[in-house]
């Protein structure tokens, strides 16, 4: 049981992480996107 909930706690900080890091990526996206279009 205590192993599946650590797994399920990992899997729950993948999932932030990964979010966190889809939300930098699109930003810094459509960062160079907003910099050659001024271009």
């Amino acid at each position: 049981m205590l192993n599946l909930n650590e797994r399920r706690h990992f899997f729950n900080k993948v999932l932030v992480f990964t979010n966190l890091e889809n939300e930098f990526i699109r930003g810094s996206y459509s960062r160079i996107l907003f910099f050659t279009s001024l271009l």
